[in-house]
C-alpha cells in the first residue's frame, strides 16, 4: 500500500479533500448582507455551484476506488494460498479449471473419471512453490458441466488445447491420470507444438472401443444407475485405491464419495462410457510423441498391470518410466513419491 503515496491515489485524495470543503458554506463568497434578488439568481448561482462540486467530487472518489481496486488486484498474485476457479468454454458446456500455485512453469493436469481436480490436492502441495498448476474437473465431474453425450479424446484434447488459450500458454506441461493421460497423449500428437513436457499417470493405453471389456460395460453402466449408492461407490475406491489410501486419507475420501453423490448421474455415466468404451488406443500411436514423456503406474494396479505399463513407455523415444506402490491413483495413495518423480523429470529436462 505505500506505493499509493507515489500514485494517483495520493492526488485523489488531495483533489477530493480541496473539493469536500468547496461544499461548506465558509467556502463561497459571502453575501449574506446582498438582497436575494426576486427572480433567485443567487439561490441558483450557489446550488449550481453545488451541483457541480458534487459532480467533480463523484469522478475523483470513482477514480480513487478504481485504483485502489486496481493495486490490489495486481498485489494479489496467484498463490498456493489463493486458488483462484476459472469456467471455460469447451464442447460440453463449461469446463472448471483452479489456477494455483506460482512459478516459470505451468502444469496442467486432467483427472480421472470418478474423480476431479481434489486427486491433485497432495500434489499441489508438494510443487505449488515451483510451478503454476492449472487443475482441470473433466466434464461430467466436479464443477465442469456435463451434457449428458458421448464425446471424443479428439474432442476433450481440444478442449484441453482451449484452456491453454484461455490462459495465454502457448506452450506447457500437460498430462492427467488415466482419462487425463489419454487426453494429454491426444493433443500431444494433434498439436505437439503446444506440449513442453507430458506426464501420463496411470494411462491405460490398451483401452479400445473395438474391444470392450465386459468390467468397463458394467462400470458404465454403474455409473448411470447405481452412482448413488455407496456399494457402487466404494467398489470404485477399492478399484482406485489400496487399502490403506483412503484410511490414511479422511479428507479426501470424503471429498471423493461428495464428489460423487452430488454429479448428476447421466452426465458423468457419459464421461465414463467415452472413455472406457469409445477410446482409441493411445498404445500403438507412443512413438509418433516427440516431447519427452514421464509415465507414472501403479505398482499394485490390477486395472491395468505394470508390466503392460512398462512395455509401453518404453515405445517412447523420450521416455522415462517409474512405478510406485499403490493401485490406480498415485497422485493420491503416494503424492510425495510423484512429486519427487516429476521434480526430477522436469528439471533433468530443462537442464538437458
Amino acid at each position: 500500500m505505500h506505493s499509493f503515496e507515489h500514485s494517483e491515489v495520493a492526488n485523489c485524495q488531495r483533489d477530493g479533500c480541496r473539493l469536500i470543503a468547496s461544499l461548506t458554506d465558509n467556502s463561497l463568497p459571502d453575501r449574506s448582507n446582498q438582497a436575494v434578488p426576486a427572480d433567485t439568481t443567487l439561490f441558483n448561482d450557489l446550488s449550481s455551484r453545488r451541483f457541480e462540486s458534487v459532480i467533480r467530487l463523484q469522478v475523483i472518489i470513482g477514480k480513487f476506488v478504481r485504483e485502489i481496486g486496481h493495486r490490489m488486484k495486481s498485489t494479489n498474485s496467484v498463490s498456493p494460498a489463493s486458488p483462484l476457479s476459472n469456467w471455460v468454454s469447451v464442447f460440453s458446456g463449461k469446463l472448471h479449471v483452479l489456477d494455483v500455485g506460482s512459478g516459470p512453469e505451468t502444469i496442467v493436469l486432467w483427472p480421472s473419471i470418478f474423480t476431479d481436480h481434489h486427486i491433485y490436492d497432495e500434489l499441489v502441495k508438494q510443487l505449488s512453490g515451483s510451478f503454476r498448476f492449472l487443475l482441470i474437473d473433466g466434464p461430467g465431474h466436479g464443477k465442469s458441466d456435463g451434457s449428458g453425450h458421448e464425446f471424443t479424446m479428439a474432442q476433450c484434447a481440444t478442449a484441453l488445447k482451449t484452456v491453454l488459450d484461455r490462459f495465454g500458454l502457448q506452450r506447457a506441461v500437460i498430462g492427467g491420470t488415466s482419462w487425463g493421460g489419454l487426453v494429454a497423449g491426444e493433443l500431444a500428437l494433434t498439436d505437439p507444438d503446444r506440449v513442453q513436457a507430458i506426464l501420463l499417470l496411470n494411462t491405460p493405453f490398451e483401452l479400445n472401443r473395438s474391444r470392450p471389456q465386459a468390467s468397463s460395460r458394467l462400470i458404465a453402466w454403474g455409473a448411470r444407475w447405481l452412482l448413488r449408492r455407496s456399494m457402487f461407490r466404494n467398489g470404485v475406491a477399492k478399484s482406485f485405491f489400496s487399502k490403506t489410501a483412503l484410511a490414511s486419507n479422511p479428507s479426501y475420501r470424503q471429498r471423493f464419495h461428495a464428489m460423487l453423490k452430488a454429479a448428476p448421474p447421466g452426465a458423468l455415466s457419459a464421461a465414463v462410457r467415452s472413455v472406457l468404451l469409445r477410446s482409441q488406443p493411445l498404445r500403438e500411436r507412443l512413438s509418433r510423441l516427440t516431447a519427452p514423456v514421464l509415465v507414472v503406474a501403479g505398482q499394485d494396479d490390477e486395472m491395468y498391470p505394470v508390466k503392460a505399463q512398462a512395455d509401453a513407455a518404453a515405445l517412447l523415444p523420450m521416455g522415462r518410466f517409474a512405478s510406485v506402490a499403490g493401485k490406480h491413483i498415485s497422485v493420491v495413495e503416494r503424492p510425495a513419491e510423484v512429486a519427487e518423480l516429476i521434480l526430477q523429470f522436469l528439471n533433468s529436462e530443462t537442464s538437458s
